[in-house]
């Protein structure tokens, strides 16, 4: 049963984990309090549980998961609008194929109609840059380096890949990167 005190629990819970860079911890959270118990996740859950695999330098799997959100028809805010977009950024810059590039192309689509109701500067100034790093990525991808693409603060600043080397785009780096728990 998906009441109003399960979800903000699940959400919690889930940031906790996040914010001890536990993504196993989140991951059994989620498979426990969402497909065991029936907890319904809201965007803020999802958010979370990406936010976990994002500072774990998991980017491949936080894509994954605002895909999975936005396919049960959860609304993006613009948070989750630009952490999808940061997140689906990092795949394409390792791994720049049309259907990582389509990716992208859906998420600034998306996330175009949920600035347009943005009014913190904050905010719409973390989307440009993040559409001007997709602008770039698709007309001249090698001249873009991984750090370049680390824009949202928590992938810049708080997780695992701002020490990563500063790798070409296309390099498939993801492939070869191996994350542990911290």
């Amino acid at each position: 049963v998906a009441t109003w005190t399960n979800v903000v629990l699940l959400g919690s819970l889930i940031n906790i984990a996040a914010e001890h860079r536990d993504w196993h911890r989140a991951d059994t959270l989620w498979q426990r309090l969402v497909h065991e118990y029936g907890i319904s996740g809201n965007s803020i859950a999802y958010s979370a549980w990406a936010k976990a695999h994002m500072l774990c330098g998991r980017p491949s799997e936080a894509a994954q998961i605002f895909d999975e959100m936005v396919s049960k028809g959860l609304e993006e805010c613009s948070t989750t609008a630009a952490d999808h977009l940061q997140a689906l950024l990092i795949v394409c810059h390792s791994l720049p194929s049309p259907e990582n590039i389509g990716r992208v192309q859906q998420a600034l689509i998306r996330g175009e109609c949920v600035m347009e109701q943005e009014s913190s500067r904050h905010a719409t100034s973390t989307w440009s840059k993040l559409k001007s790093i997709a602008s770039r990525l698709q007309s001249r991808s090698t001249s873009v380096r991984f750090h370049d693409v680390l824009v949202e603060w928590k992938a810049k600043t708080q997780s695992s890949m701002k020490e990563w080397p500063n790798h070409q785009s296309g390099t498939k780096y993801l492939v070869y990167a191996s994350p542990v728990k911290v």
